[in-house]
């Protein structure tokens, strides 16, 4: 009997945990992703790709930005001011998916405007969800 009561208590852990996820703000999100890319580290710079700041931008991500707002408003140093690179973040969702879930934000983030159907941002997902 204590099995069945360790079984149904695990499951419902399990679906909270996933609830969580699918339910967490724009905020939460954006928190998490900063985790996983820099630690919260606002400085961080990755030379390999050459991504910066806290969310770890690169110049393309910075240049998409830019072609949305339809102006050079950033450029990539900014991506090491935590606010720009926040701003840059919500130019890149509100355009591509506006009302997504946290995951497609995620992967998208990860992956590009399509990263939500590229099965390499799926690590990447399990990463953000368990930052979240």
């Amino acid at each position: 009997m204590k099995y069945i009561y360790l079984l149904i208590l695990c499951f419902f852990v399990c679906k909270c945990v996933g609830c969580a996820a699918e339910t967490a703000t724009h905020d939460e999100v954006w928190a998490a992703i900063c985790q996983v890319e820099s630690g919260g580290d606002p400085l961080a710079h990755n030379r390999v790709e050459d991504a910066r700041g806290i969310a770890q931008i690169r110049l393309i991500m910075v240049q998409d930005v830019n072609r949305i707002l339809g102006m050079s408003k950033y450029t990539h140093d900014d991506a090491y001011d935590p606010i720009k690179a926040r701003a840059m973040f919500d130019v890149y969702n509100a355009h591509y998916h506006p009302l997504a879930l946290p995951e497609r934000i995620a992967r998208c983030w990860n992956g590009g405007p399509k990263g939500h159907t590229k099965e390499a941002t799926i690590g990447y997902w399990a990463k953000v969800k368990a930052a979240l």
